[in-house]
């Protein structure tokens, strides 16, 4: 009997063990960028999540009515390890740039982007870089 409970206790003990090492593995977050209407992160915002490609900013609905993202972005946040593409103009087409981070305003010295883009692309950085043609989409740099 005592080795029963003796055996019982060792299996929970293991398996709190495991489970807790388990616990207290850091998790990586899902990929996703979302976009905002304002600088510094404020106003409406809106999450792209991996994989997913916005080809028309007209198309999406938000309190203030139809294609309200048109034209409209002006500040970005970006997921570790993920990537923000965006174009000028609907069905990913016209100028585009690649954000890579986090930018609390899109008018800084060399990119002008703020209230600008009408299409995006949420994905791995090595999914969204095409590193076999440097003129497609720049990285932003600040």
């Amino acid at each position: 009997m005592k080795n029963k409970v003796t055996l019982k206790l060792t299996a929970i003990f293991v398996l709190s063990l495991t489970l807790s090492s388990h616990l207290t593995t850091p998790v990586m977050a899902e990929c996703s960028c979302t976009i905002y209407e304002h600088p510094y992160f404020q106003g409406q915002s809106a999450v792209i999540t991996k994989g997913n490609h916005w080809r028309r900013f007209t198309q999406y609905v938000c309190p203030d009515g139809w294609g309200c993202w048109n034209d409209l972005v002006s500040s970005v946040k970006v997921s570790p390890g993920c990537a923000l593409k965006v174009w000028e103009h609907i069905d990913e087409e016209g100028s585009s740039i690649i954000f890579d981070q986090d930018y609390d305003g899109l008018y800084f010295e060399g990119v002008q982007w703020g209230d600008r883009m009408s299409s995006a692309w949420c994905d791995t950085i090595e999914s969204v870089v095409d590193i076999t043609n440097p003129l497609d989409g720049k990285v932003a740099r600040r």
